[in-house]
């Protein structure tokens, strides 16, 4: 974690991309600087600061999760995931004219803890039961693209919003590991054997069922970036740390 900083420099740092980076402005237009710039602050983002209102996104909390998809149901509460301080910031971009942001992270691991509701299929088996579970994502890329909104407030100055945010990329090149208990309503068997069977096929699982869940959980991690951009107007953000 992030050694403590001081309130205003934490305001400065929330901004993520238009900073100084050896004592000279990034261009827009240069995404190898941009990049290296919200590499370079990303940490302090994810820390939060709970003096500014800055919520800490490590590990990501959501309250309630739903899913309808075409072989599966599921309802997840009070999950948890950890791990996002230890994701590399591999690509940014960030443009005020154009209103567009994006962003590119790799994450080497997530764990994500949360109570579950599953009714449905994997590969043709059926796949019931509610309790607590585990997954671990190792190597878990993960790309947001979205728009920006501006706005000029009443102290004369313009403040931007992430908005329309979507996931571009969700890919595991690692593994996925699943732990459920009380899969089938604590059927022993049967629940050793399914946690086995989701283990076994997890590329098909975590296919059919990540992007809900993921929306649900990134949504929470823009969410804690417009705390930060909410406290710093367009023309700080240009200006030296």
């Amino acid at each position: 974690m992030p050694e403590t900083l001081h309130p205003i420099v934490f305001v400065a740092l929330c901004f993520l991309t238009l900073h100084y980076v050896r004592g000279d402005k990034c261009d827009v237009e240069n995404q190898e600087c941009v990049t290296s710039a919200i590499r370079r602050i990303y940490p302090y983002i994810i820390s939060g600061n709970a003096s500014l209102g800055v919520d800490s996104s490590d590990p990501i909390i959501k309250d309630k999760i739903v899913a309808n998809l075409p072989t599966m149901n599921y309802t997840v509460t009070n999950s948890h995931m950890h791990g996002m301080s230890n994701c590399e910031v591999m690509e940014a971009r960030f443009r005020v004219v154009d209103q567009v942001w994006h962003l590119y992270l790799l994450c080497p691991l997530l764990i994500l803890k949360m109570h579950y509701h599953f009714d449905g299929y994997v590969a043709a088996e059926r796949f019931l039961g509610e309790g607590e579970s585990q997954i671990k994502f190792e190597t878990y890329h993960i790309s947001l693209n979205g728009g920006l909104h501006k706005e000029k407030r009443v102290d004369g100055k313009e403040y931007i919003k992430l908005i329309n945010f979507a996931i571009t990329r969700l890919e595991v090149t690692g593994k996925v590991s699943f732990e459920f208990n009380n899969l089938f309503y604590d059927d022993q068997e049967r629940s050793k054997k399914m946690n086995k069977f989701v283990n076994d096929h997890w590329q098909e699982f975590n296919s059919q069922a990540q992007l809900p869940g993921m929306y649900g959980l990134m949504g929470v991690l823009v969410d804690h970036f417009n705390q930060c951009l909410d406290r710093v107007a367009v023309d700080e953000v240009l200006s030296k740390v």
